[in-house]
């Protein structure tokens, strides 16, 4: 039991730094560095010239150990066929999860620590308090982990369908944040009708590419949920960042992530056979995938100038020729590198 999961623990460990590679590149990490540079300049600001009431200072730790305490799941490594051939090792198989607890906490208390780290000057605690706050914090966690565990057994027998069913979602969703930056093997999608989207489906097509691509778009959860995060971020940003400077390049850049991300849509049919078969042009793939690209990009900007236009326009005058600029710049700029980036699929293709 022990060899079995330490090899899948290391084909998991293995998986994850080849996909950390693609996540945290070199485009990535210069953008990460002037964001954190940013927040500590502003953070450092923030420390010196302000001083919180007690209350605050309480309702904030509150707010932290909460968000603290989200972050981590149990790491049970167990796969579908489990259920039947770990069946007789059922005994044994409740002591590696068990066992699994301690391991699964490594992460959670690795982003309990970095948060207390951050808000305890802020809080204006000593040593002592920030020790004893992180171990409280990260003994809860235990717990919960612990209950968590109880769950996978119904009468003193494994629930392999109950704890089978959570490492799959964990490990789903672990995916999908991957397959923001790069193609994921192994993630599957659900597709379920929204009638709400209805409306945004193409009328009269006959492109068998475009009555695809579009249901595809608008019925699996990967991209209306990536498309709403990416448009609720980049918002939040042109709303309650100040420097108007940092939130047009932070809202370009999920911009782009938008676009990346789409582009994945083209590889979304090519297990459909009868695409091959009907005698259907190359290009109306690339029309299709443009569609979706360009009425995409349109929401997001139309979304951005809106709020934007609202909020940013009482600033000063600086701040209205930057977002002038963001407003009239961005479309052009987008759409020529929509072109570019699907004229370059098209050759490596050929």
């Amino acid at each position: 039991m022990k060899e079995v999961f330490a090899k899948r623990r290391k084909v998991y460990y293995k998986q994850n730094i080849k996909y950390l590679r693609y996540v945290f590149n070199d485009h990535f990490m210069l953008f990460l560095v002037i964001v954190l540079g940013t927040l500590a300049v502003q953070y450092a600001k923030f420390l010196q010239y302000n001083d919180l009431k007690w209350e605050l200072r309480l309702l904030i730790a509150f707010v932290i150990s909460l968000i603290a305490l989200v972050p981590g799941k149990v790491v049970s490594l167990l796969e579908g066929a489990d259920s039947t051939f770990l069946l007789a090792k059922e005994e044994e198989l409740k002591k590696y999860l068990k066992r699994s607890e301690n391991i699964s906490l490594v992460f959670p208390a690795l982003i309990i620590l970095i948060l207390v780290l951050i808000t305890s000057p802020l809080l204006k605690v000593s040593i002592f308090v920030s020790s004893i706050w992180f171990m409280i914090l990260v003994l809860i966690k235990k717990i919960l982990f612990r209950l968590k565990i109880h769950s996978f057994e119904i009468d003193g027998n494994v629930d392999f369908e109950g704890a089978i069913s959570y490492e799959q979602k964990r490990r789903t969703n672990l995916l999908k944040i991957f397959a923001l930056f790069t193609n994921v093997k192994g993630l599957t999608n659900t597709a379920k009708r929204r009638k709400y989207l209805d409306p945004f489906l193409p009328k009269k097509t006959t492109s068998a590419y475009e009555y695809l691509l579009w249901r595809t778009f608008l019925r699996t959860s990967d991209y209306v949920g990536m498309l709403t995060r990416l448009l609720f971020l980049s918002v939040l940003v042109l709303i309650f960042v100040t420097n108007t400077l940092f939130a047009v390049l932070f809202a370009t850049v999920v911009n782009y992530l938008l676009i990346f991300q789409i582009l994945s849509i083209e590889k979304s049919q090519d297990y459909q056979p009868l695409l091959k078969v009907y005698p259907i042009h190359p290009e109306d793939l690339t029309k299709a995938v443009k569609s979706i690209l360009l009425k995409s990009l349109s929401l997001f900007l139309l979304v951005e100038y809106l709020f934007s236009g609202i909020f940013g326009f009482l600033g000063g005058q600086l701040d209205f020729i930057l977002l002038l600029v963001f407003y009239i710049l961005s479309p052009i700029i987008f759409i020529i590198y929509i072109k570019y980036r699907l004229k370059e699929k098209n050759k490596s293709q050929l």
